[in-house]
């Protein structure tokens, strides 16, 4: 079939717009991923260690986890915590179970507290970027996370009554 200089220039236009369209999208992509990241990251530039938790062998500076943001991000990106430093998460109504390392870059201890802020799981050592989720064997109204190896080191056991 005989083409016509008319037929082929709008097909081409045709094509170039869809071109146009196709990189359009994915530049908005790439801007939207942009706009998360910068987000995460200055959720992380505005996170406050400015709380006292008061464990049987020391002090420990925390962050507050309360709200479904701060507690989905948790520790995550983070490249370390200072040695007396940790994240406090604080649930309603003993919804904490289960937690998990991903986008973790720090080995982790991760301590459940029932309402009364007494412990009532330790989990020790968890590992970087592991996906497996780490439940404890109650629910739990707080979770504190902290350096790996630091739960004994403030003589955190299960029992132990935390201050906060």
């Amino acid at each position: 079939m005989y083409k016509t200089g008319s037929d082929r220039m709008k097909e081409t236009q045709s094509h170039r717009s869809a071109r146009r369209t196709v990189w359009l999208a994915i530049f908005l992509m790439i801007l939207i991923a942009l706009v998360a990241i910068i987000k995460s990251l200055e959720l992380w530039k505005t996170t406050e260690f400015s709380h006292n938790v008061v464990a049987p062998r020391g002090n420990i500076s925390v962050a507050i986890a309360d709200d479904a943001e701060e507690r989905e991000q948790g520790l995550m990106y983070k490249d370390g915590l200072d040695a007396n430093s940790g994240m406090l998460f604080i649930f309603e109504k003993d919804l904490a179970g289960c937690f998990w390392m991903k986008n973790t870059k720090i080995p982790l201890d991760i301590i459940w507290l029932d309402e009364t802020k007494k412990v009532i799981f330790i989990h020790e050592h968890a590992n970087p970027y592991d996906e497996t989720s780490i439940c404890a064997d109650k629910r739990a109204t707080y979770v504190l996370e902290m350096n790996a190896g630091q739960a004994k080191e403030y003589g955190i056991v299960l029992g132990a009554e935390l201050v906060f």
